[in-house]
């Protein structure tokens, strides 16, 4: 894994990029179907220009937990990213296929960055393939006989036997059906379809309730502490279940690490997919460049507040666990000494 020292380098590359190309490019606004009602709302939007750049709209959605809302504002996120003629996409180029048409992909990085489950969105890059799994499955619903809701994914076929096009259900109503569509005029747009437009090919509905595991949590606010003997790595949870969860799979219950705010500034959590790491940041500048560089983010873990300082430190000859957090002045000293590096204070609890 990158450590602090590499990460910063990337981080500040990162954001001195994306700045660069923010504020090359003329601000435009872009009118975008609202979710509340079949109405218009305005968001701003930098047109970012050439979009060869993999730093080009970064997602910076906050995840959740509530897999529909997250789909649909990452999703929202991107419109107004459009390819120039004869560029790749970074769709394409994450799921590697650069040069190939990409709708499907753009609906697959979406669902990557929400955090949803292969198992609910299955990544594809052809849109045919996308509607036999969802077939396969049970899941896909003829467009004569259902009725569409925010999540769904919609197909299209355009003069073609079979779907050639795909998009992402933001909200429906009697008449209209509203959608973001990444390849729409080789660009991410809004767009508007009336419910019994002929070309509409069908609809795959995920299950997400499937994929969202009812969670207890813990009522006091606690926040637990387990220990990887394979991998040295610590991982904080308030979440009761996930702790056992862990300890099933071999992880040491090393008890309450401390007692998270009731709210607050929420602290968040990240996981990266290439090391297995997890780290946690209320520091929203960090979250972003953490997003920018591939880190996947996995929503609220708890909330900054209380008067007990949560000390943040950093194991600079680690490859996993690389950050640890404790409220103990005597365990981060003790680390301190044996050369872990001490951060300063991350955030509060009780």
């Amino acid at each position: 894994m990158t450590n602090f020292k590499e990460f910063s380098g990337v981080c500040i590359l990162a954001v001195v990029l994306f700045i660069t190309i923010v504020i090359a490019q003329p601000v435009q606004e872009i009118s975008q179907v609202g979710r509340e009602g079949a109405s218009y709302k305005t968001r701003t939007y930098s047109n970012q220009g050439p979009v060869s750049d993999v730093f080009a709209y970064p997602n910076t959605h906050i995840n959740t937990g509530n897999i529909v809302d997250d789909l649909i504002e990452v999703a929202y996120g991107q419109v107004g990213y459009y390819r120039q003629e004869d560029t790749n996409t970074k769709y394409g180029i994450w799921y590697g296929y650069p040069e190939d048409a990409w709708c499907a992909m753009f609906v697959s990085w979406c669902a990557n960055q929400a955090g949803v489950s292969e198992a609910v969105i299955n990544p594809f890059f052809r849109c045919a393939n996308e509607v036999e799994w969802f077939k396969d499955i049970d899941r896909w619903r003829e467009p004569e006989e259902y009725v569409p809701k925010a999540g769904d994914i919609i197909f299209f076929n355009y003069n073609s036997k079979v779907a050639n096009h795909v998009g992402i259900v933001t909200l429906t109503d009697d008449s209209q059906i509203y959608c973001i569509e990444g390849n729409n005029d080789d660009a991410v747009n809004v767009t508007i379809h009336a419910a019994d437009a002929p070309y509409i090919y069908g609809y795959g509905i995920p299950d997400y309730e499937a994929a969202a595991p009812a969670k207890a949590q813990a009522a006091d606010g606690s926040v637990y502490r387990m220990y990887n003997p394979d991998t040295g790595e610590h991982f904080f949870t308030t979440w009761i279940t996930e702790k056992k969860e862990l300890a099933k799979n071999g992880w040491t219950g090393e008890g309450v690490a401390w007692l998270s705010a009731p709210g607050g500034n929420p602290v968040y959590r990240f996981y990266n997919p290439n090391s297995g790491d997890h780290h946690f940041t209320g520091d929203s500048a960090e979250a972003a460049a953490l997003v920018m560089i591939g880190w996947r983010n996995e929503g609220i873990a708890w909330y900054d507040g209380g008067e007990k300082a949560v000390y943040r430190l950093y194991n600079p000859n680690a490859v996993t666990g690389t950050h640890f957090y404790t409220s103990s002045e005597m365990e981060r000293d003790y680390l301190v000494n044996l050369g872990w590096i001490n951060e300063g204070v991350g955030w509060y609890g009780n």
